[in-house]
């Protein structure tokens, strides 16, 4: 059994161990809620639960179902309508927070060209027109669902044009030299709204993630040991899934369900901070802001490192099931940076996984640095599946 100092887990963690908890399998869930809540239910079950007959889930399991289709029914979200509609199935988690910051970066977009409008005396508060092949002709195809303002589009793309006329109730009826300041504070305004609702969305997934989860044994057992475990995931960690999770300090960077307790979800899905945002106000949506604001446990993990070791000790970190990308960059570079000639041992999928794990790990670490850690014999790539072990007592 390979023994780490620090172990870093992704979303791919919960994947490797049985675990239901992947985009896809959420957004069938989201494509089910324009059914009733008995068929909605029933359903659910056959999706996540498909080798398990029905009378065999427990009450609390189709409870907790029930209060997720509830939830959705009754709070209205834009970024749940938003990818309702938008029919792609991402290929994990980290395309997924890819199209939220394309969603953030078309409403910064929006709001400077909303600063340079001249406003007329007409109907409409902003006329913007966009390529129809953009992502703000997406975004905005769905901004109905928002409660700030209205957006009526043409009924027809001329020359590969979209036009939006937008009416904003806040913003109606303001003379032009007032408009600069009424523009600031909505906008202001509004990206408090944007992070209230991306919250909202984010207590959704938490009770998808405790659907798939909480009191359902895993199939397989990582066969790891870990001093200090790094955790990117949002589910807890138990010895069914990994070796020794006891003894050791466990971090939950993104937040994680905390089901037992009935402590509200204090989860993450953000950009990383270091995104060109031109209206800083969209920075509360990015991951190192929402990691003080929620108050998750980021801020242990210097203390972890330090109380647990010595910094002339040699460290060895494993990376298992994290895609390196770049929604995390800044903090896995703050973690591999603690010790610079640290061992890393980075377990992958396959082929083309490994290829995006070199890229990602380049990226962090800087082309110089990291040709020197693969030089020295620093950087290891592992098959993921030879660790895998069966759980024959679940």
């Amino acid at each position: 059994m390979e023994c780490y100092d620090v172990l870093i887990l992704g979303n791919g963690f919960d994947l490797a161990c049985g675990y239901k908890t992947s985009y896809a399998h959420f957004y069938k869930l989201l494509q089910l809620l324009d059914k009733d809540k008995n068929h909605f239910i029933d359903t659910a079950i056959s999706i996540l639960f498909e080798n398990e007959e029905f009378n065999k889930i427990s009450d609390n399991k189709k409870k907790e179902i029930a209060s997720f289709y509830e939830h959705a029914q009754n709070n209205k979200n834009i970024f749940l309508e938003y990818f309702r509609k938008y029919n792609k199935v991402f290929d994990g988690w980290i395309s997924f927070e890819k199209e939220l910051l394309n969603i953030v970066k078309a409403f910064d977009s929006f709001f400077e060209k909303l600063k340079s409008y001249e406003r007329g005396i007409g109907k409409y508060d902003c006329v913007c027109e966009f390529k129809s092949t953009a992502i703000e002709n997406r975004v905005f195809r769905f901004i109905n669902s928002c409660d700030f303002f209205t957006c009526e589009t043409t009924p027809f793309i001329e020359a590969g044009t979209s036009v939006f006329r937008f009416v904003i109730p806040k913003l109606s009826n303001i003379s032009p030299i007032l408009w600069k300041t009424k523009v600031d504070i909505f906008i202001s305004q509004f990206c408090e709204y944007l992070y209230e609702q991306l919250n909202g969305f984010t207590k959704l997934f938490g009770k998808f993630i405790m659907i798939v989860t909480d009191d359902v044994s895993s199939k397989y057992k990582i066969n790891l040991q870990s001093n200090i475990i790094i955790d990117f995931n949002y589910s807890s960690i138990n010895n069914k899934q990994l070796s020794c999770v006891a003894e050791a300090s466990i971090c939950h960077v993104n937040g994680y369900v905390k089901s037992k307790n009935n402590q509200p979800f204090n989860l993450i899905f953000g950009f990383d901070e270091s995104e060109k945002i031109v209206n800083t106000d969209l920075y509360t949506m990015a991951k190192s802001n929402q990691r003080s604001d929620k108050n998750t446990e980021f801020n242990k993990i210097t203390s972890l490192f330090e109380n647990s070791f010595t910094m002339n000790q040699n460290w060895k970190i494993g990376v298992y099931g994290h895609s390196l990308d770049i929604a995390d960059r800044n903090c896995l570079k703050l973690i591999f940076e603690q010790k610079k000639d640290c061992e890393i041992d980075i377990y992958y999928l396959d082929d083309i996984a490994k290829r995006s794990l070199i890229k990602n790990m380049q990226i962090i670490l800087g082309q110089l640095n990291y040709a020197k850690k693969d030089m020295s014999g620093k950087i290891k790539y592992i098959k993921s599946n030879s660790i895998l072990k069966e759980n024959k007592d679940k």
